[in-house]
């Protein structure tokens, strides 16, 4: 079991008594003064200091040339002083001494709450399998509480809260014991209630730099609870199984994105043809449905939710074979076992088919265990706060887990990219699975990682939970300079010998803003599936370099015509006609407004900052070179073109509205906002840029030789670039 701190007694009364133990040491001390000159009139100093000693030992006796009765005040003194002394050696001595040297014990866990979530993870930490540290609970986090349970020295505290009202204690609290601890490896973990507001401070951390090996960690429980689990019990690979999850509530929701998220980091190899379904059935079933795909978008290209409304037993009814798994969520723990119940008398389930998530009971719950064993054994329950406490472990074995972690997610975005590019995985060093790729090339991704928050801040952007209000991330003229400057500088800080970025070659420096340009986007890939994104911070925009690329009004007037050509082929291969009175651009150029004229020839104005992005030349068309877009480039540069037009769009006095007029459009929102259908619009606009330069006598080139792949300069990271075709 946990320890628990000691009773104490009531400061007030140590103090009171404390007073009256040193009023009485003090008359004690008068009082032996005056009868010891009167008993020995004659004595030195040192010898009147050996009588007191003899009377703080209860061993003072009347000295031999002494005849007559001791002094009153002397006979006093001998109880006095003795009882005095140890009264107050035992209201402060004692106590001051073990809260000494409870504040030097080291390697020792603190666990702060005085609910289930910190009764359970406390005794979880304090099996001896776990840390073979000394584990002890607090109810109250204030600093003197932590300082007199040792945080000063303390390995780790664990800072417990069940819901939304104590997040903001919890923080407070983990703030407390790291300005406390002075260990260079201590690790604070705050969980919190609230899911939302724990991916906020998790994206807050994540762009903030840990104070050496010091790490503050920010969880949900049932985030926890789900990724242990299907960590522990995986789904097999080479199947398509389908999933029941009854109960629309965190964990619900954490098991759907967690698998999702296992199927989507598996090898090409090892992906089964099809998309598993999985049944999801609850009352909020369809909002639960809407906000995984908010903010995890890439779960729908791996799974098929399926949202149920209907009573648990009506929607079995319609199931025609029972779930391969079947998870039971449901806040309240005695609905969670009675559904699973309803469940097993429906179907013959499996071993370890139906699982349970509890919180009050423990994961051993024998009277639930044996109940289902007679049913097949084929019960699992998962403890939400044992999930937890596992995670404690995990993070106190190994710090840079976390790390690892992302800078895994990393590698492997460079793998998919590179099969994407028909690179096949073992042709070079770096093109290899994690587990095979060399330490000093492991060491170069993590230190990426780290570096992740850094590199954003040079652009003046951050990490925020995903949402559709945000504007999805794409580079900005000036940005890629910017941050490719930087980069450089950062490498030239280590290597005196490497020449300042104004005496590079432009080849060496095209590659750098190559490098810089590939980097945002395989992260922004990676923290979707966190259910994060990249976002622009309100305050110092990003610098606006001019163009080296300057068009003639004719060639404007030319490629304008052809942007508009493209956009009524594009339209009417989608089944538009011309003329259609629902939409005023749908005619010939001669016959158009000239307000939408205007917008193309804005439209043809901004190619060369798209160029300039793409790293892209302009050449004459009979050079014989050709360049065809990628489609990651062509998604970054859409989402750029959207936001040019809103801006362009709400400059002349359009505002939202749900339907067209002349002073309102429904396309005047967020990128993530848009129908695919109106998304696909800005692509095409992108991927017509080699049509519309071609009108004006132009064809585009990259603006460095484009090899199989370029090694950037730096042998120490595993950032080879592989330019795009």
């Amino acid at each position: 079991m946990a320890s628990q701190p000691t009773m104490q007694m009531p400061s007030r009364l140590r103090n009171l008594l404390g007073l009256t133990a040193a009023i009485v040491l003090v008359l004690g001390l008068l009082g032996s003064w005056i009868g010891l000159r009167e008993v020995l009139p004659t004595a030195s100093f040192t010898d009147l200091l050996g009588q007191y000693v003899q009377l703080f030992k209860f061993d003072w006796q009347k000295p031999d040339q002494y005849d007559g009765d001791i002094p009153t005040t002397l006979a006093l003194a001998q109880v006095l002083l003795p009882v005095s002394a140890l009264a107050l050696i035992g209201l402060y001595g004692v106590q001051s001494l073990a809260r000494w040297a409870s504040q030097q014990a080291r390697n020792r866990v603190i666990v702060v709450g005085n609910g289930v979530a910190a009764e359970t993870i406390a005794e979880h930490l304090s099996q001896p399998s776990a840390f073979g540290r000394k584990v002890f609970r607090v109810d109250s986090g204030d600093q003197q509480t932590l300082l007199d349970n040792g945080v000063r020295h303390a390995r780790a505290v664990v800072v417990c809260g069940d819901d939304v009202n104590d997040a903001s204690r919890n923080v407070t609290v983990a703030g407390t014991a790291f300005a406390a601890n002075r260990r260079s490896d201590f690790t604070a973990h705050v969980l919190v209630g609230d899911p939302g507001l724990a991916l906020a401070l998790q994206a807050r951390r994540l762009v903030q730099a840990d104070d050496g090996n010091r790490r503050l960690r920010v969880s949900n429980v049932d985030e926890l609870a789900a990724r242990r689990h299907l960590a522990d019990a995986p789904i097999p690979r080479h199947t398509t199984p389908h999933l029941l999850v009854v109960g629309g509530t965190t964990f619900g929701r954490e098991i759907i994105v967690e698998f999702a998220r296992q199927r989507a980091e598996r090898e090409p190899e090892d992906q089964p043809t099809g998309r598993p379904v999985v049944t999801l059935v609850a009352a909020n079933a369809a909002e639960v449905v809407q906000e995984i795909d908010d903010r995890w978008p890439f779960v729908r290209h791996v799974l098929q939710i399926r949202p149920v409304t209907q009573p648990l037993h009506q929607a079995m009814l319609e199931m025609p074979q029972r779930p391969y798994r079947s998870y039971f969520c449901d806040d309240d723990e005695v609905q969670a076992i009675r559904d699973a119940l309803t469940a097993a008398t429906r179907w013959e389930p499996e071993r370890d088919s139906v699982v349970v998530r509890t919180s009050g009971l423990t994961a051993r719950s024998d009277a639930f265990a044996k109940l289902f064993d007679d049913l097949g054994g084929a019960l699992v329950t998962v403890s939400r706060y044992h999930a937890a406490a596992e995670a404690v472990l995990q993070s106190v074995r190994h710090p840079q887990a976390h790390l690892e972690e992302f800078a895994r997610a990393i590698h492997k975005g460079y793998l998919d990219e590179a099969r994407r590019r028909r690179r096949p995985v073992g042709s070079a060093p770096n093109l290899v699975p994690w587990e095979q790729l060399a330490p000093e090339l492991q060491a170069s991704n993590i230190e990426q990682a780290k570096d992740f928050g850094r590199r954003l801040a040079v652009i003046h952007c951050t990490v925020a939970p995903r949402t559709r209000l945000a504007v999805p991330f794409f580079f900005r003229p000036g940005e890629v300079e910017t941050l490719a400057r930087e980069e450089h500088q950062k490498w030239r800080d280590s290597n005196r010998n490497v020449r300042p970025w104004e005496e590079l070659a432009p080849e060496m420096r095209a590659i750098s803003r190559a490098i810089v340009v590939e980097t945002p986007l395989r992260y922004d890939r990676i923290l979707e599936r966190q259910g994060l994104q990249i976002v622009r911070l309100a305050s110092a925009p990003a610098p606006q370099v001019a163009s080296s690329i300057t068009f003639t009004s004719d060639q404007i007037e030319r490629m304008a015509q052809k942007v508009h050509e493209e956009f009524l082929a594009f339209e009417q291969a989608h089944g538009k006609q011309l003329y259609d009175p629902a939409s005023p651009a749908m005619k010939p150029w001669a016959e158009l407004d000239e307000t939408f004229r205007e917008a193309n020839r804005a439209q043809v104005r901004d190619i060369p900052a798209k160029l300039e992005l793409l790293e892209l030349q302009l050449v004459p068309a009979d050079s014989g070179q050709s360049v065809d877009f990628d489609e990651d480039m062509v998604e970054m540069l859409a989402r750029y073109e959207h936001e040019r037009w809103m801006a362009e769009r709400m400059a002349s006095g359009l505002t939202y509205g749900p339907v067209r007029t002349e002073t309102t459009h429904p396309a005047l929102v967020p990128w993530l906002y848009l129908s695919e259908e109106v998304q696909d619009k800005d692509r095409s606009a992108v991927r017509t840029i080699p049509a519309v330069v071609a009108a004006a006598g132009f064809a585009l080139r990259r603006a460095v030789a484009t090899p199989p792949a370029v090694v950037a300069p730096r042998a120490d990271e595993d950032t080879t670039l592989i330019l795009p075709r």
